[in-house]
């Protein structure tokens, strides 16, 4: 099985999660990377951690994506729909607590 690129150990042999963000939401996260610590120096550990890190990144993503294409059909302005925005980062950044 290959290993993901967003996947890596660092020098102290703690693997990370790394995934960048991609262009059209950068504007709504600070930074242009998620990098979160897995905690963890066990391999299978960390690869079960990091495909939920994906996971939930993802739903961000498109939730997000979702939520901008909703707000221009109804004419919303992004600054009346910039607290979805900062929710939806709470949230991933809650659950990357959490797992």
């Amino acid at each position: 099985m290959p290993i993901p690129t967003y996947f890596f150990k660092s020098l102290e042999s703690i693997y990370y999660f790394r995934m960048r963000v991609p262009t059209d939401l950068r504007p709504f996260f600070n930074g242009i990377e998620l990098k979160r610590s897995l905690r963890t120096k066990s391999k299978t550990v960390a690869l079960r951690r990091c495909r939920q890190y994906v996971v939930a990144s993802e739903q961000v993503f498109e939730t997000i994506r979702l939520s901008h294409f909703k707000a221009e059909l109804t004419g919303t302005s992004l600054t009346q729909t910039s607290a979805l925005y900062d929710s939806e980062q709470k949230n991933f950044h809650r659950y990357i607590r959490d797992v």
